[in-house]
């Protein structure tokens, strides 16, 4: 009898395990819409930074905020940018890529790209495309590779700064600060509560924010576009006296809104605290 009831114990302790995995699975696999995605750890695999063997081009592919990014640059210029889906179940095999649009020309330049061909297979990134400069085309035929490190996805200089929102922890209560730009250029605005690490006086808005110009902002959004910064890491939960420091930058380039979460910069501190105290200056004239 007591053989029969730990059977059965075990059996529906069985049944209560796998229906837990199967959960977890699912939930991992969900789409943005709550429709199950059976190809969810397709996306996670090509999700990264590839280059090509000369070092010349690159390519990110990432998940954002309206699902996912493609970026392809030529060195320091980013020649496509735009969203993606893609068709296959092993990366391995062949997985074809299409982004959309196909064909990218940011506003006022003088270059676009036409991808032909996009696909992973074998663990390598293959891209055909054609850049036209000046009424002149040139086709490239690449290899990428998929890096190690992770990525960050490039901004293009055509690209809108959309939102800004930044805080950080510390030990010291005067390197704990938080900042938050929402808006577009001409009509955004600003929430901040900081210490002004020149002569320490506190600077705050309310919550609703203030104004800030257009001129601030396109001095803030040419100094983003213009560091480099890293992604952000969250510190180790064990470390007491560790430093929080997460930075989230939204832009928009043409129809695609994206977000990177970088680390931020003592040099951006001091810019966003000038640009604060400009605006409060403004706001009590």
């Amino acid at each position: 009898m007591n053989g029969r009831i730990v059977l059965v114990f075990l059996v529906a302790a069985s049944i209560a395990l796998s229906a837990g995995v199967h959960r977890r699975i699912q939930d991992q696999t969900l789409d943005k819409t709550g429709m199950e995605n059976p190809y969810a750890f397709v996306t996670e695999l090509l999700k990264g930074r590839w280059e090509s063997e000369d070092g010349i081009f690159s390519a990110v592919l990432t998940d954002n905020v309206q699902g996912i990014v493609l970026s392809l640059s030529r060195e320091d210029e980013v020649v496509f940018f735009g969203s993606f889906s893609h068709e296959g179940t092993d990366p391995k095999v062949k997985t074809t890529i299409t982004p959309s649009p196909q064909q990218y020309a940011p506003e006022g330049g003088t270059t676009s790209c036409l991808l032909q061909d996009l696909y992973v297979e074998a663990e390598k990134l293959f891209a055909e495309f054609t850049l036209q400069r000046d009424g002149e085309s040139e086709p490239f035929s690449l290899v990428l590779l998929k890096q190690e490190d992770d990525a960050l996805l490039p901004v293009p200089d055509t690209s809108e700064l959309v939102e800004l929102s930044w805080y950080q922890n510390a030990m010291s209560y005067s390197d704990c600060f938080s900042f938050d730009i929402r808006g577009r250029e001409d009509e955004a605005l600003l929430s901040c509560s900081c210490t002004d690490p020149e002569d320490g006086a506190q600077v705050e808005t309310d919550d609703e924010g203030i104004p800030v110009s257009k001129e601030c902002m396109e001095e803030l959004a040419s100094f983003l576009k213009e560091t480099a910064f890293t992604p952000y890491i969250p510190p180790d939960p064990y470390l007491a006296d560790a430093t929080n420091s997460r930075l989230s930058l939204t832009w928009r380039e043409q129809e695609t809104v994206f977000t990177n979460v970088c680390a931020g910069k003592e040099e951006l501190r001091e810019l966003l605290t000038r640009i604060a105290k400009e605006a409060l200056n403004t706001e009590e004239n």
